[in-house]
């Protein structure tokens, strides 16, 4: 793994194994979990607007006893520093913990992190065996620490993943709804991608990038389609659009990765899915009062103002996701065509409708005009693809007149999507 793609992302988790003693020998286990960031200068990561790190709200702990499931449950999580088991009468032998984070970052809205869906233990880590009757005498122990970023070892994927989502909580809103998604963090699986019927997202490996889990962007991206579908619902996704030209395919990302990329011409289901979730991760990593936002790329791009196939830029890949010559990419590139949009138009329209100007859109307001689009939320059928035409007449219903349908219509055209 290179220096630079480590750069773009390094976070760090402290994972505490403790004993905390009482009297008729009994014992607590608890797990402590912290999260810290470093930015790595292209400017998509911020501390003052969206803090570093929200709690996991619940710790699922199996605790085994030389080999055999002593305890199992979720973790006591009123204190602000750690979680434990109940008291137990816990007789001297090897422990061993596994554990699964579960973060709450809204009302009736939970996301698990774990290594695999068929992992027997239901469990992330596991701890070094120890005996416990040589455990000091004292209200903590340290048993093993890891730093996250710096390892290339499967241990390190749910770490990478949990700090992401524990970047959900706190006072903003992304628009999350009532509802459960599991996070796989699994190096053996094919690319990364968000299942609808499990309601579960898969963080994998892919020969064009590598471990996933490495780029915050990913997993932010992934997640992002969950939230789509809670919202909107879900379209008809035919990425099986041949462009008239070179630049608006995807022929330079690589093989098996090439189904669609962040300047391919897409019809209007992917190309808003797929716009929705790189403007997802890009608002997690963003502050929304600043005048500029920024994603890294995690696919081979092109240059915005002189591309060529032949020299496609390498990822990770800073992208200015509303600069002030907005991109429309298809229109410039001379691919544009009727219900079809690029990835990287959409995301900007998105973004800049969701945070700028005073007439800006909330996530339910967004909501409310794919719902008017398409009676209820959106299901796999022709008429309630998510066209230009459709939106723009679904915002025209919601708001008749006025500056809100303006910010709307008129952006879609600055940002090329109007077509």
């Amino acid at each position: 793994m290179s220096a630079k793609r480590w750069a773009q992302f390094i976070s760090a988790l402290a994972v505490f194994f403790c004993s905390i003693n009482y009297a008729h020998a009994t014992r607590q286990f608890c797990v402590s979990i912290r999260y810290s960031w470093q930015d790595a200068g292209v400017g998509e990561d911020y501390q003052t607007a969206n803090p570093a790190g929200q709690w996991a709200d619940r710790v699922w702990i199996v605790l085994k006893k030389d080999g055999t499931t002593y305890w199992s449950g979720y973790a006591d999580s009123g204190a602000t520093t750690y979680s434990c088991t109940p008291k137990l009468n816990a007789p001297t032998g090897s422990y061993v913990m596994w554990t699964t984070m579960a973060f709450k970052p809204r009302s009736g809205s939970y996301i698990f992190v774990r290594d695999t869906k068929t992992q027997a233990d239901a469990g992330d880590w596991t701890w070094y065996s120890k005996d416990f009757g040589t455990l000091a005498q004292t209200s903590y122990q340290k048993m093993h620490t890891i730093n996250v970023g710096y390892q290339y070892t499967t241990s390190w994927a749910t770490t990478n993943v949990g700090a992401v989502v524990s970047r959900l909580g706190g006072s903003r809103d992304f628009g999350l709804r009532s509802g459960t998604l599991q996070i796989y963090a699994d190096e053996s699986v094919t690319g990364s991608f968000y299942d609808n019927d499990e309601q579960a997202v898969y963080v994998g490996y892919d020969s064009g990038y590598g471990d996933n889990y490495t780029s915050k962007f990913v997993v932010a991206h992934e997640i992002g389609h969950w939230v789509h579908h809670q919202l909107m619902g879900d379209y008809l996704n035919n990425y099986t659009d041949s462009a008239n030209k070179a630049v608006c395919r995807c022929g330079y990302v690589g093989a098996g990765i090439d189904s669609h990329c962040l300047q391919s011409r897409e019809f209007s289901g992917p190309a808003v899915g797929e716009g929705w979730s790189q403007f997802f991760a890009t608002s997690v990593f963003n502050d929304p009062a600043g005048s500029t936002a920024w994603m890294a790329y995690y696919k081979k791009s092109l240059n915005f103002t002189n591309p060529n196939v032949n020299s496609p830029i390498s990822p990770p890949r800073p992208i200015s996701v509303i600069p002030s010559t907005r991109y429309r990419w298809l229109e410039k590139q001379g691919c544009d065509a009727a219900d079809t949009g690029s990835e990287v138009d959409w995301m900007g329209f998105l973004y800049y409708l969701n945070n700028k100007t005073s007439n800006k859109y909330t996530f339910t307001e967004l909501e409310g005009v794919f719902d008017e689009m398409c009676g209820g939320k959106c299901v796999q059928q022709v008429s309630d693809l998510p066209t230009w035409t459709n939106l723009s007449t679904a915002v025209q219903n919601v708001y008749p007149a006025g500056n809100k349908r303006d910010h709307f219509i008129d952006n879609g055209a600055a940002f090329g999507v109007d077509h």
